[in-house]
């Protein structure tokens, strides 16, 4: 049974302690580059993102919840969000693996978006950066749902862009090499590299999308 250990943020099945998603990618140089940016920011962004995804995950159930003033402005268009498309979330911070791939993740949500069942992230950033949130999404999280999901296969990724004033944009983040890249990263990850991975990920890093 697969368990996540929040304190110190892994994935173990049984005794076998698998690489989240972040860390295959940051392993094989796939992540975005946070370069320069002070640790007391990034964890005021962690931060914001837990609660973040608390309080939208109650607004999925219906619920109406009282957000702190500084994420209240995110709140706000998460759900303008929701009440413009009509999204209907399905499955939320749901720890998933990947049996033959083995590594693990935590997708933000599934759910239906304009007819379509579409995977999305939840994004606060100054800037979505397209590259990395289509391996994470297309190339990581989509094979992990699809595997345990096959009478229901997700037909889009998509990155949630919430702004603080309230606002929001939607970002297509499918790209076809995604899950080749990423399988690639997870097999430099466990030591079996090749010039075939070598050349998808080298492919990847240089590609200007």
């Amino acid at each position: 049974m697969l368990q996540f250990h929040e304190s110190s943020h892994t994935y173990t099945h049984g005794d076998t302690k698998l690489p989240s998603v972040s860390e295959v990618m940051k392993f094989a140089g796939l992540g975005a580059n946070y370069a320069g940016i002070s640790g007391d920011v990034m964890e005021t962004a962690r931060s914001r993102g837990v609660r973040l995804d608390a309080i939208t995950e109650q607004i999925d159930m219906g619920l109406d919840p009282s957000p702190d003033p500084d994420i209240a402005g995110y709140v706000m268009a998460y759900e303008k969000f929701v009440n413009e498309t009509g999204f209907r979330a399905v499955a939320s911070q749901s720890p998933m693996w990947h049996p033959t791939r083995l590594y693990a993740g935590t997708p933000d949500r599934v759910g239906m978006l304009t007819g379509k069942l579409t995977m999305l992230d939840l994004k606060t950033t100054s800037m979505v950066h397209r590259k990395s949130c289509a391996i994470q999404l297309d190339g990581a999280y989509s094979p992990m749902w699809d595997y345990h999901s096959k009478d229901r296969w997700i037909e889009r990724n998509m990155v949630l862009h919430l702004k603080p004033e309230g606002k929001y944009t939607l970002v297509c983040v499918d790209h076809d090499l995604a899950q080749n890249v990423f399988l690639s990263a997870v097999e430099e990850f466990y030591g079996r590299q090749s010039g075939a991975t070598n050349s998808v990920l080298n492919y990847w890093k240089m590609l200007n999308w």
